[in-house]
């Protein structure tokens, strides 16, 4: 169980948060943070990931209609960088192959000649 008043405290030093930040609890590994300025929302969503306690924090915005249960957790898109990979194997093909060995690729960073 995660202590909220923690989790508000080192996310509102970490986000740099000035406006103000209220964590409220929904369910068991389940938070709504609320930011008292926009500004500083948007920026949390654009500067992700985030992690709190060495876990990654899944956040998405969602309408205050939605019940939690059926807000889409469940998958995450991020950017990975491999690294020591020889140079012949620096490529696309082998991005893919390494980048669907955890999940779905959406995306590979490739040169013209395929160099990825």
């Amino acid at each position: 169980m995660v202590n909220r008043e923690a989790l508000r405290n080192v996310l509102s030093k970490v986000w740099k948060s000035v406006g103000g930040l209220k964590v409220k609890g929904i369910e068991d590994k389940l938070y709504i943070f609320h930011f008292e300025r926009p500004i500083e929302k948007d920026r949390v969503l654009l500067q992700q990931l985030w992690y709190f306690n060495r876990a990654l924090l899944l956040i998405t915005e969602f309408d205050a209609l939605t019940l939690p249960s059926k807000i889409d957790l469940k998958t995450y898109d991020f950017w990975m960088q491999v690294h020591g990979l020889p140079l012949g194997m620096m490529n696309e093909k082998v991005g893919i192959v390494i980048g669907k060995s955890i999940g779905e690729v959406l995306e590979i960073n490739a040169l013209d000649d395929n160099i990825a």
